[in-house]
């Protein structure tokens, strides 16, 4: 019994998030697919245009969302607003160094340009590379949508709460392994991401890069003492980036992009792993961490 209490300790509350925010994002997904024809209206604008958005869509983004969500009703035992507050604190964009901007922006870009090029050198499709002015508002708005909420739940808590208990390395890949079995209902019901793929290995596969990206996004999470808008700027970027250069390609090639985008995540996360130590450069003082974390 001794030995349970502690074992108890350190997944209880990382393991209620995971239940409620699987659940809920589950639901939401679920049931985007059977709510394709409703259609919401609304004005806005100068000229008070009408707009449209489908139910489907807005279940699926508040499927996303629901990660980030959560944080403001975990754990119970924090009061709302101590943790309204550590919301805001993690969300302060002049706490990271610009250095740390610029690995956000750059090191998703090489990511998925270097998997693409090796891609079609090993005979696979071509694809077109973005123009700048696209992509940088594909980025711009994408930003406040998935990469905002799912970081603020997998990076601004899970991980955060696992490295209470575990190096920073283990709760990464712990957190890494949730944060893609979390995904499965978009990637193996929801979508078709290439009619010549089995959709399970696709799913593995992409469950393979997504913990080597929560390595990744960890180190620069700890490394910049808990801000994170770093991180939500590299995932933006990583999505968008991805639909332009992996996305077309898996269309046409099946598993070999997605292969190559984890084996250069994975590259990445070693070089982090190597450079940062087992704690991926988060700063301990007794035995936790120096950022606050409510």
């Amino acid at each position: 019994m001794n030995i349970l209490v502690p074992l108890i300790r350190r997944v209880n509350i990382p393991a209620a998030f995971f239940i409620a925010a699987l659940l809920a994002s589950w639901a939401c997904w679920f049931a985007s697919s059977y709510l394709v024809k409703p259609t919401l209206f609304f004005q806005a604008g100068a000229g008070n245009h009408w707009f449209e958005i489908s139910i489907q869509t807005l279940l699926l983004v508040l499927g996303s969302s629901i990660p980030g969500i959560a944080t403001l009703f975990f754990p119970r035992s924090i009061k709302a607003r101590t943790r309204f507050a550590r919301f805001l604190w993690l969300l302060n964009p002049v706490r990271a160094k610009s250095r740390y901007y610029a690995v956000a922006i750059l090191c998703p870009i090489a990511i998925s340009f270097l998997a693409a090029s090796l891609n079609l050198f090993t005979g696979g499709a071509n694809v077109l590379l973005p123009k700048a002015s696209g992509w940088v508002a594909a980025v711009l708005l994408n930003l406040p949508l998935s990469p905002l909420w799912e970081e603020l739940g997998w990076r601004g808590f899970v991980t955060s709460e696992l490295q209470k208990f575990y190096s920073g390395f283990r709760a990464s890949l712990i957190g890494g392994i949730l944060w893609g079995f979390w995904h499965a209902p978009l990637k193996l019901f929801l979508r078709h991401d290439s009619p010549i793929a089995q959709p399970i290995y696709l799913f593995l596969l992409f469950c393979i890069f997504s913990t080597g990206l929560a390595v990744i996004l960890s180190w620069l999470f700890n490394r910049t003492s808990g801000a994170l808008l770093p991180v939500v700027l590299f995932h933006s970027i990583h999505n968008t980036t991805s639909t332009y250069l992996i996305d077309p390609a898996v269309l046409k090639d099946g598993l070999s992009p997605v292969l190559w985008a984890s084996v250069m995540v994975w590259t990445f996360a070693a070089a982090v792993r190597i450079q940062a130590g087992r704690d991926l450069g988060l700063a301990r003082t007794n035995n936790t961490q120096t950022a606050p974390m409510g």
